[in-house]
């Protein structure tokens, strides 16, 4: 089973979502096998004047294996103290390629495929953040197909309920 997550770096209730409700869902469900977790950053940009390069900034950090230190960096980041191109530049992610980041960062390919992710994820129904569908892959993971989806910032006992029931009809290997 995968849980996606759908946020916003820059939107309140997705950072309130990372501090108190995923680190439950973490330790119970991710950490030991249960449940893989994917995680697509979703740029608001017409509130959310930073969420285009703090998205691009997650992403690159990702090609290089370096997602989670960007994206810890990136839910506690003070978006309130920077403009959007002096964003990047005050994030340093330890031991990333500096070069290929900047490449990555500058490329119209990054963009676009980030606005796309968000269009997608409207296609599927989902208008706001931070959003979580729950769900499988086929084999070679190509295709992720929804089984719930939940939005909204919730507690560890709503993903209970929901990953729980998904776990008992999941058929058995």
């Amino acid at each position: 089973m995968v849980l996606l997550e759908a946020s916003d770096y820059e939107c309140e209730f997705c950072r309130q979502y990372y501090k108190t409700t995923f680190p439950g869902v973490y330790r119970k469900y991710v950490a030991p096998g249960r449940v893989a977790y994917a995680f697509v950053a979703v740029a608001n940009e017409r509130i959310h004047p930073h969420a285009l390069p703090a998205a691009r900034a997650s992403f690159c950090a990702a090609r290089q294996g370096k997602f989670l230190a960007a994206h810890d960096r990136l839910m506690s980041f003070d978006f309130s103290s920077v403009l959007s191109d002096a964003l990047l530049s005050r994030i340093a992610i330890p031991g990333i390629d500096e070069t290929a980041f900047q490449a990555c960062l500058r490329s119209t390919a990054t963009t676009t495929l980030i606005r796309d992710r968000r269009l997608e994820l409207k296609s599927r129904g989902i208008r706001t953040t931070p959003a979580f569908l729950f769900g499988t892959t086929e084999p070679g993971g190509s295709l992720f197909r929804v089984s719930r989806t939940l939005e909204g910032t919730r507690s560890v006992q709503d993903f209970d309920r929901i990953i729980e029931d998904l776990l008992r009809e999941s058929p058995k290997p």
